[in-house]
């Protein structure tokens, strides 16, 4: 029991194994995630099966000629010949690259002693970067050929579908079930997660699934309460949320899903079936208005979060996703002040989930009221226009308002240019 437990431990943190793509670890694709994801902390090697690399908009470490040499030996020997990898991995490494292309894209311009140079060196990653992606390209009959990884791991049933004591993963058996219980957010107008989306940009598709007990009226019902009542009632300025929405009933699951986007080889984006990541929060007690939200958070709600796990989807375990543990720490890329972050500590994954879900009753779920604060802030905000009420879509409607929205993104933008040319 004491080495399973430590074996995935070394999954989540991002043990270097070496094996990501291929079970040889001199395979070019397992030499060029060294290469791009490697990060030093302490002495030691992190961040090699971490889901996003560790890159912020003014981290330089893979700028410095040493390095940006070794990168650019390691993208010529994937881009240069015919890589004998799964379709499935080459659509995992193109998203890598893509990932290591936004974060270089994002420090353009940042300012400082040394910009001119370290500019002049991103853009020669990143068009390196961008023929490697252009050269390891799925075929449309390819990218619909992918599997769901996350429907591997509900076959597993390595989990339960409900929360079990405080603590623990749980992963619902019938989640990816259309027509049932769960059903896909639309906010009108704009992407239901589109702070996740935004932050993330192009190279992936997050969506929210909300799940209502049937003995509680069901999910269509609560949706249609909140149409039927409004979210906000006239205030001195403007709109405030209401005090008297209702709360969320015992036994409702939420998922933020995330799958993984790639560029096809036309050039165009399309989301896969491979499934990044997926955070559920299921409400054990039904949290009423005007309690004070963060003390009632641990009460109200349990948390799981599973993340791809390029070493355990190469060895066909559970989907290669791997659940976070109540103390494991993730650097963020949803919330950062543009400084590479590695000097400081990580903070507690599923404990900033509090940062945008710690309000009271439906406001805890920022998909259906369109707003994130913090805790026990958001009835004292001023909206200037009274948002629209959330409706219920389908996966593939929600899929396509994302690609619309994001493929109008300046790191997209930039992406297709060097494409072409």
């Amino acid at each position: 029991m004491t080495i399973t437990i430590c074996c995935l431990l070394c999954l989540l943190i991002g043990a270097d194994d070496d094996t990501y793509f291929d079970l040889s670890p001199d395979h070019p694709a397992n030499r060029l995630h060294r290469a791009l994801f490697t990060r030093h902390q302490d002495g030691q090697v992190i961040g090699l099966d971490s889901l996003d690399p560790l890159i912020w908009p003014n981290s330089i470490h893979l700028l410095d000629d040493e390095r940006l040499n070794r990168v650019l030996g390691a993208l010529d020997a994937v881009s240069s010949t015919d890589l004998p990898i799964s379709v499935r991995s080459r659509a995992i490494l193109q998203n890598d690259l893509w990932a290591i292309f936004d974060g270089i894209a994002q420090g353009l311009g940042t300012g400082g002693p040394g910009q001119a140079e370290r500019d002049e060196a991103r853009e020669t990653l990143m068009r390196r970067l961008v023929v490697t992606m252009r050269a390891i390209a799925l075929d449309d009959h390819e990218i619909e050929s992918l599997d769901s990884n996350l429907a591997a791991a509900i076959r597993s049933e390595a989990w339960p579908s409900r929360a079990i004591g405080r603590s623990g993963p749980f992963l619902p058996a019938d989640l990816l079930e259309d027509g049932g219980r769960w059903r896909a957010v639309s906010q009108p107008g704009r992407m239901a997660a589109h702070i996740h989306n935004n932050s993330i940009g192009a190279r992936s598709t997050f969506f929210v699934l909300l799940a209502v007990p049937e003995e509680q009226g069901g999910t269509a019902a609560l949706i249609e309460r909140l149409d039927a009542r409004g979210l906000t009632a006239p205030s001195e300025k403007g709109h405030r949320l209401r005090t008297d929405l209702p709360g969320v009933p015992t036994g409702t699951q939420a998922a933020l899903v995330r799958r993984l986007a790639v560029v096809n080889r036309n050039g165009e984006r399309r989301t896969t079936r491979i499934v990044s990541s997926v955070q559920i929060r299921e409400f054990v007690d039904e949290s009423p208005q005007h309690q004070p939200p963060a003390a009632r958070f641990d009460e109200t709600q349990r948390l799981a979060e599973f993340r791809l796990s390029r070493a355990r989807l190469l060895r066909e375990e559970t989907g290669g996703l791997a659940p976070l543990g109540p103390e494991d720490r993730r650097y963020t890329l949803i919330f950062h002040h543009g400084i590479d972050e590695l000097g400081m500590q990580a903070p507690i994954e599923l404990r900033t989930c509090r940062m945008c879900h710690a309000q009271e009753g439906v406001a805890s779920l920022v998909s259906l009221i369109g707003l994130a604060t913090g805790p026990g802030q958001i009835d004292q905000f001023e909206f200037s226009e009274p948002p629209l009420a959330p409706g219920l879509g389908t996966r593939n409607a929600e899929l396509a308002k994302v690609d619309a929205v994001l493929r109008e993104s300046r790191r997209w933008e930039r992406l297709r240019e060097l494409w072409d040319e």
